[in-house]
């Protein structure tokens, strides 16, 4: 049986690169200069790195905010946050 439908949940790729690294390289394509080139370059390279590891891009945000903000978390505090409504 040859459905139509039946590679759908597999992921975009032109050749070998990721589908989503498509947006910069038109970007390069658009205006040829050599930020934009290393901008395309360096997108191509974190895709290919973050699909070899199996992680998508959706998950990958998460993990990069956790990073960057560290691991301890600030308490809520109701009394402080009243004190700073206004009503």
């Amino acid at each position: 049986m040859n459905a139509p439908w039946a590679w759908s949940a597999k992921k975009a790729r032109l050749f070998f690169i990721d589908a989503r690294a498509i947006f910069p390289i038109t970007l390069w394509l658009l205006r040829w200069s050599w930020a934009t080139l290393l901008l395309a370059i360096v997108s191509i390279l974190a895709l290919a790195l973050l699909a070899r590891r199996g992680i998508t891009l959706n998950s990958a945000f998460p993990l990069i905010k956790a990073k960057l903000v560290g691991s301890e978390r600030e308490a809520f505090d109701p009394r402080r946050f009243r004190e700073r409504c206004r009503f």
